[in-house]
């Protein structure tokens, strides 16, 4: 399989580059010059094809002639305004439906609600806090939320893993949950 990959020189994007890499997938990384040394000796393997750019740059030779396109892009401390992630959720998806690819992957936080959710006190608390003191990460995650739920790329195959406290391991020291916020949980 050949997947694109954005988001590939942060923590996330890294852990998945070698585990794609020990699976024998072609990548194919959208990198800006200054972060390709994160990948340290991953750049010279040969499954690997480093596309350099940044995000007002076309994305057509990265997603050109892949099976999926993967996103591990998400907004940092000192986020600008203007929702600059959803722009390029919305580049990435206008260039595949381009190329003609149809499946896409990318990560979200718990920000971006479901209607399946339940209440979670955890959870609202954690929203809550990231809407007060970082409210231009906040706006733009409600913002890419709100770019999937409006149907305008439903002909894509997407999905959103909605995924908070990550932490720098390989391998998972506590639970991992998947399903729906506040499943399997005490609410009161």
């Amino acid at each position: 399989m050949k997947i694109a990959v954005f988001g590939a020189t942060g923590t996330t994007g890294v852990m998945f580059v070698r585990q794609a890499l020990e699976e024998k997938h072609r990548l194919k990384l959208y990198c800006r010059p200054q972060s390709i040394s994160k990948l340290g000796e991953l750049i010279s393997n040969e499954l690997i094809e480093i596309i350099q750019g940044g995000f007002d740059d076309d994305f057509t030779p990265v997603i050109h002639n892949v099976d999926v396109v993967v996103s591990f892009l998400g907004p940092g401390i000192g986020w600008p305004s203007g929702n600059p992630l959803e722009k390029v959720m919305i580049k990435i998806m206008e260039t595949m439906r381009k190329e003609g690819i149809q499946r896409f992957i990318t990560m979200g936080t718990p920000t971006i609600s479901d209607s399946l959710d339940h209440y979670s006190f955890k959870y609202k608390m954690m929203v809550s806090t990231l809407k007060t003191f970082q409210r231009n990460v906040y706006d733009d995650m409600i913002a890419v939320g709100n770019l999937f739920k409006s149907g305008l790329y439903d002909d894509l195959e997407w999905t959103v893993g909605r995924i908070c406290i990550l932490q720098n391991r390989p391998e998972p020291t506590d639970r991992i949950h998947i399903g729906y916020i506040g499943d399997n949980e005490e609410n009161g």
